[in-house]
């Protein structure tokens, strides 16, 4: 199972990204490349508590959701995302400039490399979760909307 956690896994995500630029389009969904930007680099704000979520957790999405997102091999394509990082609501951090908003995904990548565990806040969706669950789901996300753009 992939997990930014492994260094030849983040090392695959960060080549990925370096591979996005203003001409990348969407193959599916309404985002563009540099609101996927701001997108993924806001959940790696909400994993360090910076955007506070609503906990959405319930004994069902906990532990069974949550057994079987870690299992995927790759997320479905319309996962449904938590408002308070919904583009469509208008609620994630503007984009800048695409070469600003690059360097922010990246530096957020390669800071989770060095993250201690007790830095990570519960998911919204998911409640406490380790690094290594953090990892895998950020792995994920990341992967998504990566392929998203043909990445």
């Amino acid at each position: 199972m992939h997990n930014l956690t492994n260094s030849k896994d983040l090392a695959d995500i960060l080549d990925r990204v370096d591979k996005l630029s203003t001409r990348s389009r969407a193959q599916w969904g309404k985002m563009t490349v540099q609101i996927m930007l701001c997108h993924t680099a806001d959940y790696f704000r909400m994993m360090y508590g910076d955007i506070p979520t609503k906990r959405r957790h319930s004994y069902l999405s906990q532990n069974f959701m949550k057994w079987w997102v870690m299992r995927l091999e790759k997320l479905p394509r319309l996962m449904l995302t938590v408002p308070e990082m919904d583009p469509k609501l208008g609620n994630q951090t503007p984009p800048t400039s695409f070469d600003n908003d690059l360097y922010l995904l990246k530096k957020f990548i390669l800071g989770f490399a060095i993250l201690r565990e007790s830095d990570l806040v519960p998911h919204p969706r998911f409640g406490k979760l380790n690094k290594s669950e953090f990892g895998r789901l950020s792995y994920l996300h990341l992967d998504h909307h990566l392929r998203q753009f043909g990445c």
